[in-house]
């Protein structure tokens, strides 16, 4: 139940978003509709303070899948990823320092080689989804002047083109809990890279502070924010079947050298 603070601070607002249209494909997009066509959801990572249960992680991935079904995306098994990861773990015996318990670098690259080919040998994927969550401000009245958040990049306030997300008015700082998401090809370069708010986690008003528990942040309406992730990839596999769009893809069918 949200308290008094929240109850008179929250309303969904317009957000300014960037002047030039966000484009979260790191190379044309027709060059990884033609090339994309399976892909393996690895594992969340969670850097948030939050401690997010394993059935809402779930919850997340089977929408994720989903949408890359809509994108005519083929999905092997959510958990054939974790499983050729602690394959490729337990033969280097182990990633992590037992010092100071951080991946060690040379042997995570290693595992990463690892499970990517165990996974285009054993079930021929294109590509390779890295997902997870973390927290960051949303919307800031600082110092540094004000900003809004979209896309993960700040944005001073005046741009024209308008986006929603759920804000609090009079605070001077809203924090949220946001999703990022990557889709690699299989030499673990990345084609596309996305993040997206999944609700505010913490206000502030002045001297007081709120912030939400992770059963507020995680309540099923709220998954959009994970649908959103994809939004620009759908979009841009559902154009490909334009013949415009089929005659741009046909440069980009050799794999990259």
């Amino acid at each position: 139940m949200r308290t008094a603070l929240a109850a008179a601070l929250t309303l969904v607002l317009p957000v300014a978003a960037a002047a030039a249209p966000h484009d979260p494909f790191t190379v044309p997009a027709a060059q990884v509709t033609s090339r994309i066509r399976s892909v393996a959801i690895c594992p969340p990572r969670n850097s948030s303070p939050h401690e997010l249960p394993t059935p809402v992680t779930g919850r997340h991935a089977t929408k994720l899948a989903s949408e890359f079904e809509r994108a005519n995306v083929r999905v092997v098994g959510l958990g054939i990823c974790a499983r050729a990861w602690i394959e490729a773990a337990a033969l280097l015996g182990g990633i992590y320092d037992p010092i100071t318990g951080k991946p060690d670098p040379a042997k995570w690259k290693l595992a990463r080689e690892h499970t990517l080919r165990e996974l285009t040998r054993e079930h021929q994927i294109d590509g390779v989804v890295d997902w997870g969550y973390y927290e960051a401000p949303v919307f800031d009245l600082s110092d540094a002047g004000p900003w809004w958040t979209v896309a993960g990049e700040p944005l001073s306030i005046g741009a024209k083109k308008l986006r929603v997300y759920e804000l609090g008015i009079g605070a001077n700082r809203v924090v949220g809990l946001w999703a990022w998401l990557a889709v690699s090809d299989r030499s673990d370069a990345t084609l596309y890279r996305e993040t997206a708010t999944i609700a505010w986690s913490e206000l502030r008003l002045g001297a007081r502070t709120e912030r939400r528990g992770v059963p507020a942040l995680t309540s099923p309406e709220r998954d959009a924010g994970i649908k959103n992730l994809l939004e620009h990839f759908v979009r841009a596999y559902r154009n490909a079947d334009m013949p415009a769009a089929r005659e741009a893809a046909a440069a980009y069918t050799e794999e990259p050298k």
